[in-house]
């Protein structure tokens, strides 16, 4: 898919197959670029990776290449992953 002015970032493939499917039944599929970080320059796809990668498509937004962002993350238990849902909005809020 060419690289759209909308996108969806996620956190893998499998997140990535799911949010298309329901783009198409939608019918935003040709409007929203759904990818994990390693599609849009990242280093590798994963929860980090999109918050490590985030930084630079704020930018992308600030200088017209991106008009729309937007992201899926889990926000996994605190005990089993380390971050929890307080902690992952803490990580998308800086």
């Amino acid at each position: 898919m060419a690289r759209s002015e909308r996108l969806l970032l996620v956190e893998g493939m499998a997140d990535k197959r799911f949010f298309e499917a329901v783009c198409k039944l939608q019918g935003l599929d040709t409007n929203v670029q759904v990818a994990p970080p390693m599609e849009v320059g990242g280093h590798y796809n994963s929860k980090e990776g999109v918050f490590n990668h985030l930084s630079v498509l704020i930018k992308q937004l600030g200088d017209g290449r991106l008009k729309r962002l937007g992201l899926v993350v889990d926000a996994d238990y605190k005990a089993e992953y380390g971050l929890g849902f307080e902690r992952t909005v803490d990580r998308v809020t800086e």
